[in-house]
């Protein structure tokens, strides 16, 4: 006889490099419940792997590489990931914003990033409406610096 799954515990157990491999005989409780973990893990990862990076910096100097070969991430992605959080200290962060949203406005000043981030919230703006409005911003003033990440990533949208 084979045991159903747990509720969440086992969804790790199923996870392969290219998606989850849904075993048989899950019924609907456990497969919503391994939707609302993966729901939850997907938008943590990024602050998790950041955070995890930023500590690891802290503590062993120069170990991008061992950080890329662990997480197979690119070296790009690991240093956008610890820079937001560093942007972002956890106490600030906000849970109900994506990290997308978070890093868009990484590169500006703390009293800046708040400002508009209370915009994000209040109006529940996307991340192409949040980069709309802060491409024109730069428009109206023309020595603002380009908003760029740590890998060298420019945008503007007007």
């Amino acid at each position: 006889m084979m045991l159903a799954p747990r509720p969440t515990a086992d969804v790790l157990r199923y996870l392969r490099p290219t998606g989850l491999e849904m075993p048989e005989g899950i019924d609907y409780d456990t497969w919503a419940a391994w939707g609302a973990l993966l729901g939850r893990l997907g938008a943590a990862l990024p602050w998790a792997v950041g955070d995890w990076l930023v500590w690891g910096e802290d503590r062993f100097p120069d170990r991008y590489s061992q950080a890329m070969e662990v997480t197979g991430l690119q070296v790009e992605t690991l240093a956008n990931y610890a820079w937001v959080c560093r942007a972002w200290p956890r106490s600030r962060r906000r849970e109900a914003v994506a990290f997308g949203l978070h890093a868009d406005l990484a590169a500006l000043e703390e009293t800046e990033q708040e400002t508009w981030m209370e915009q994000v919230e209040r109006e529940g703006w996307t991340r192409a409406e949040l980069r709309r409005r802060l491409g024109r911003v730069r428009q109206a003033v023309p020595d603002c610096p380009p908003h760029r990440c740590r890998c060298g990533v420019t945008w503007s949208e007007g």
